[in-house]
């Protein structure tokens, strides 16, 4: 963790010398909460939603972006615990009809599993590809 910490203050520090902005991959929600402006979250290699970081990781408009954040065991809280995303999932090579999330999402209607979603603003910067953001959003 020190070694991680130090990376991202030397790669921090380099961008802002530089004036130049930065594009960091990563599956670590941690450390995108406290690097990034912006965050895109994917899913079987399409943009399931995308937008400010804090906006998105407090109040997730993507079933899957929500299952991500709740998988992420509390810090400072010793009896949290993490909770797993179910099934198996997609690949882009052998993504399903529709939305790649439906077998996997507890939102999952008839038109997820017949229309893929198309990117829709939800909001000043916020973008989702749900069909029910606004049920995630509520939830």
């Amino acid at each position: 963790m020190t070694v991680q910490a130090r990376i991202l203050r030397l790669l921090r520090s380099i961008q802002e010398e530089s004036g130049l902005s930065m594009l960091l991959v990563s599956h670590d929600l941690r450390v995108m909460a406290h690097v990034a402006h912006q965050v895109v979250v994917m899913y079987a290699g399409r943009v399931a939603e995308r937008g400010p970081t804090a906006a998105i990781l407090r109040t997730p408009a993507h079933p899957y972006t929500r299952a991500l954040v709740q998988s992420v065991p509390a810090v400072r809280t010793k009896s949290a615990l993490a909770h797993p995303l179910p099934g198996t999932p997609a690949t882009p090579a052998a993504r399903p009809t529709g939305c790649a999330f439906h077998p996997r999402c507890p939102l999952a209607r008839d038109r997820c599993r017949e229309e893929q979603p198309v990117p829709r603003s939800i909001g000043p910067g916020r973008w989702t590809a749900c069909h029910f953001a606004e049920e995630v959003l509520d939830a």
